[in-house]
């Protein structure tokens, strides 16, 4: 179960959505690895870190009109939205949005982890 909820503005409240647990992704991260090309033809690799905020939550799910406006809703305003799943509670955007026949596809990228 995720819930999504403006920061700032008011919409039609907070969305629940339940997420496809196959192809729904929260547990990636991605680290911030740098590659500086040498002149001797070799390259220096440096690893800074893993950070929650290079992370992108790709969520699937079924949802219903009802929800899929209030998405939408959240989307279309472009502020930033609270996000709470598995992994914790976070702040940030809504960067992509999909939505076919009820099935709705969307990407949450990461600002900042607020609490676990």
């Amino acid at each position: 179960m995720i819930g999504i909820n403006a920061c700032t503005q008011q919409t039609d409240g907070s969305v629940v959505i339940h997420e496809d647990r196959v192809d729904t992704n929260l547990q990636s991260y991605t680290a911030r690895v740098q590659r500086n090309a040498c002149l001797d033809g070799t390259s220096v690799v440096t690893h800074h870190g893993v950070a929650d905020g290079d992370r992108i939550f790709r969520v699937y799910s079924q949802v219903d009109d009802t929800t899929a406006a209030k998405v939408k809703a959240l989307y279309d305003l472009g502020t930033n939205v609270y996000f709470s799943c598995s992994q914790g509670f976070f702040l940030g955007a809504i960067s992509q949005m999909k939505l076919t026949n009820g099935s709705l596809y969307i990407e949450f990228t990461v600002q900042e982890k607020t609490s676990a």
